[in-house]
């Protein structure tokens, strides 16, 4: 078999800010496959680059009309709305759901045209990024028999029912039902699954997520201790709880924060009354490579994550392949990262003044030969763990066997 293409379906990568991550496996999915086809949901002014055997395709989405979707293909509508049992999920997220469904039908009927004319004869893997309307759409596809396999990776508001934006998962089961392997990037989210939907657990697995390998750290140690985090200002990032743990702090800390968000004049506000030993560094959005550079070029001695919900943050595995240990709760899969060997757990609910008794604890061993051994296991996990060519050509090689000729 030739090296098969792949038809990759985002939410706007290359374009926007989010999916920062698909910069890390892209590369490695491009050296492997004859091409990648890359699907935005979403589109902006500026492309970030992208190899060259890989090209963007727009979709026609302005065009779409409820009525003319009814309509148009009742037969189709009526064969899918089949799929559900009105007594499950009752009537309001029933007619949500048929709601997603017309826009998500009339979606992949613009991808079965331009596979129509693009793909035929070709070997062709169907790779949803999100396990979301785009899983609907390849569902929708292999449901009438266009395509004969999918495969999803699944995060976190894709995945869990209490943190996405409408409270359930559109057309969950329709998706699981059509999909041949759906890839939880933790091992938390593959149990959650199995446990909500033990009849398709056989279709749920692990692939880790992975990043680049930039090398260690060549900055000199400041002396005062640095603090880092990445993480835009969303609730469920709780940025404002880091304040909190730096007011019972009473050595000198720089803390370094990277991001942006609706609730950044907040904390910034919050950050104002900390105490004259706490330096506060608000970066505001800086793009991947700049984060990375920083790193580079920089001696961070901890890595603070306190988010109420997760799935398997990739900024912490950036942070740990330059051998910074981190500091995180115990939320989705950080449990498998973040340890007694690479760092600091801390329950969702810590309290304040105990987190801020390991800062102080870290920045009491920082010069010691036990702190340079925690930095040394820190950056040797995320090498046999988390490295991004391993990590994706492991997963390469498990979703090729679901390449179909088109």
């Amino acid at each position: 078999m030739n090296s098969p293409v792949i038809l990759l379906f985002t939410s706007s990568f290359p374009y926007r800010k989010e999916e920062s991550f698909l910069e890390n496996e892209l590369p490695v999915l491009c050296s492997k496959a004859g091409h990648v086809y890359i699907f935005p949901d979403r589109t902006g002014d500026i492309a970030r680059p992208i190899p060259g055997n890989a090209t963007v395709v727009y979709l026609d989405r302005k065009n779409y009309s409820f009525y003319k979707s009814v309509f148009n293909n009742p037969l189709t509508l009526f064969s899918l709305i089949l799929t559900y049992p009105l007594r499950r999920i009752g009537i309001r997220y029933f007619i949500k759901q048929v709601s997603f469904l017309l826009r998500d039908n009339y979606v992949a009927q613009q991808i079965e045209a331009w596979m129509q004319q693009n793909c035929k004869g070709k070997d062709v893997i169907c790779y949803a990024y999100w396990f979301s309307n785009m899983a609907t759409r390849l569902s929708i596809l292999k449901k009438k028999k266009i395509i004969k396999h999918f495969i999803s990776r699944a995060h976190r508001f894709d995945l869990y029912t209490e943190v996405n934006h409408y409270n359930f998962i559109p057309n969950r089961l329709f998706q699981l039902r059509y999909a041949d392997k759906v890839y939880a990037v933790a091992g938390a989210g593959a149990a959650y699954l199995k446990e909500r939907y033990p009849q398709f657990a056989a279709k749920v697995a692990v692939s880790y997520l992975g990043t680049q390998n930039y090398g260690r750290q060549q900055g000199t140690d400041p002396g005062t201790f640095t603090l880092v985090s990445v993480a835009n200002f969303k609730a469920f990032k709780r940025i404002h709880l880091i304040v909190e743990i730096l007011k019972y702090v009473d050595v000198p800390v720089t803390w370094i924060h990277f991001g942006e968000g609706p609730l950044m004049n907040e904390v910034l506000e919050k950050a104002r009354a900390l105490p004259v030993n706490i330096h506060c560094d608000f970066r505001g959005h800086c793009t991947n490579a700049e984060v990375m550079e920083f790193y580079r070029n920089s001696y961070v001695h901890l890595f603070i994550n306190v988010s109420s919900t997760e799935g398997l943050p990739v900024s912490i595995m950036e942070a740990m392949s330059f051998g910074i240990p981190v500091m995180a709760t115990n939320v989705g899969g950080v449990s498998e990262i973040v340890n007694t060997e690479t760092g600091y757990l801390l329950d969702p609910s810590f309290d304040p003044a105990a987190c801020a008794g390991i800062i102080k604890e870290v920045d009491a061993m920082k010069n010691s030969e036990k702190y340079h051994q925690l930095r040394f296991r820190v950056r040797q996990f995320w090498e046999n763990n988390l490295e991004a060519t391993s990590a994706y050509s492991r997963f390469y090689e498990a979703i090729s066997q679901y390449a179909q000729k088109l």
